[in-house]
C-alpha cells in the first residue's frame, strides 16, 4: 500500500483508513492538533493516549499534565503554543498505549508535515524518541533533550517525552530546565 500525498492544509478524516495496522479498529477518534496557528513553537508528541482518544485532543492526559506544569513553571501559555502528534490515532496493545510503528508514522507523517509548513513555527521541540526519530532517525533523546539543533530552516529542540516524569519523578527536575531552554529561545524568536 502506498503512502497517500496530501495536499497542503488537509488533514485526516474522521473516517481514514489509511493504517494497514488495526489502529483505526479501535481509535474513538483521530486526535487533530491543537492551539495557535500563529504559534512561534510547535510540540511533538507520538501518538494519542487513552485520554486523548477520548477527547480528541492531545496532550489532556496525565502526560498532558506533566506538559501544562513544564509550560507554566517557564511562564509559556499553552493558548500561545501549538501541539499535536505525528500518529493521529492511538496505537494500542490488549487495551493499553504503545508506541506507533514505522508504517503508521509513514501513513500519518504527512498531515505533520502539512501542520508544520501551515503553522511556519521557528521552534519545533520532538518529544520524546518516537517524535525525535522521525526528524533525525540517528539522534537519542537522551543525549539530546534541550539542545538546541537545526532541522532543515527551523530550530529543534528535542525534549523528554511528559511522560516520562510519571515514571521516573527524577527527571523532572531536567525537563524543567529543558522547557527553560525553549522559553529562553522563544523569546529570542518573538
Amino acid at each position: 500500500m502506498g503512502i497517500k500525498k496530501f495536499e497542503i492544509g488537509e488533514v485526516p478524516r474522521r473516517d481514514c483508513s489509511n493504517c494497514v495496522t488495526d489502529i483505526v479498529k479501535f481509535r474513538r477518534n483521530v486526535v487533530l492538533g491543537v492551539g495557535s496557528l500563529d504559534s512561534k513553537v510547535v510540540f511533538i508528541g507520538e501518538a494519542p493516549g487513552y485520554e486523548e482518544d477520548k477527547q480528541g485532543v492531545p496532550f489532556v492526559g496525565r502526560a498532558g499534565e506533566v506538559l501544562d506544569y513544564l509550560l507554566f513553571k517557564n511562564d509559556i501559555e499553552r493558548r500561545d503554543v501549538y501541539i499535536t502528534n505525528i500518529v493521529k490515532c492511538r496505537p494500542t496493545l490488549a487495551g493499553k498505549n504503545r508506541k506507533p510503528d514505522d508504517s503508521e508514522v509513514a501513513v500519518c507523517s504527512p498531515f505533520l508535515l502539512n501542520e508544520l509548513q501551515r503553522i511556519d513555527p521557528d521552534i519545533i521541540c520532538p518529544m520524546g524518541g518516537v517524535a525525535l526519530k522521525f526528524f533525525d532517525s540517528s539522534l537519542s533523546v537522551s543525549s539530546f533533550h534541550g539542545k538546541i539543533m537545526k532541522w532543515k530552516d527551523k530550530m529543534m529542540i528535542p525534549l523528554y517525552h511528559p511522560a516520562v516524569a510519571l515514571y521516573k519523578k527524577e527527571e523532572l527536575p531536567n525537563m524543567v530546565e529543558d522547557m527553560k531552554v525553549v522559553a529562553r529561545e522563544l523569546e529570542k524568536v518573538s
